[in-house]
């Protein structure tokens, strides 16, 4: 993935909706990161999960399955 050229300049051109998730303690893709992410996509909805690493689904699927929903119930 290092290797990959950045596509950053693309969020803003996504149309879809769109929920970004970031585990609280996620050490590969923070949520300072994600937070800048969801910033950048017209309508996006940032959401933390507390307390769980990168792999917030298995960590605290609970918590990570309420966050479609949530972009559901608000479309």
């Amino acid at each position: 993935m290092a290797t990959r050229p950045d596509s950053s300049n693309l969020l803003s051109s996504i149309a879809a909706p769109t929920t970004v998730l970031a585990g609280g303690h996620d050490a590969l893709t923070p949520p300072v990161e994600m937070r800048a992410m969801a910033r950048n996509i017209p309508g996006a909805i940032f959401t933390e999960i507390p307390r769980v690493g990168h792999l917030s689904n298995l960590e605290a699927p609970k918590l990570f399955d309420t966050a479609p929903m949530d972009l559901i119930n608000r479309l």
